[in-house]
C-alpha cells in the first residue's frame, strides 16, 4: 500500500552541496538522494555530468529529500533558503508523491 508524503527538490551548485545537505539534516530529514546535473536558467549554463566544467564546484546536484508532511518539506525549503539561496543561485520545489515503506521517511 501507498502512503501519502512530499519530496522537496533543491538544485544546487556543487559547491552549496554538502552545505545543503547539512540543513536537511538539522530540519529532520532522515535521508536524501544527490545526483550530479547540468542545466540552463538566469545564471547561464551550468555544464555537469559528462560535460567538464571550468571549475567543477559550478556544476549542479539536484538533491531530492522525501518527509512524511508538507509543513516538514516547507520547513525544510525555507531553511535552505533563507540561508544559502539569497545570494546564490538554486531553486526548490515540492511535489506531492505516494511511497512504500513510510517508516523510511
Amino acid at each position: 500500500m501507498f502512503h501519502k508524503a512530499t519530496k522537496i527538490v533543491l538544485v544546487v551548485e556543487q559547491l552549496m552541496r554538502d552545505k545543503v545537505c547539512a540543513v536537511v539534516e538539522e530540519e529532520g530529514a532522515k535521508g536524501y538522494t544527490v545526483i550530479d546535473c547540468s542545466g540552463k536558467g538566469a545564471h547561464g549554463m551550468h555544464p555537469g555530468g559528462s560535460r567538464p566544467s571550468v571549475i567543477q564546484g559550478f556544476s549542479l546536484s539536484r538533491i531530492e529529500v522525501i518527509v512524511k508532511d508538507r509543513a516538514a518539506a516547507e520547513r525544510i525549503a525555507e531553511a535552505v533558503a533563507e540561508k544559502y539561496l539569497k545570494k546564490q543561485s538554486g531553486i526548490v520545489y515540492i511535489d506531492d508523491v505516494e511511497v512504500l515503506r513510510p517508516e523510511k521517511f
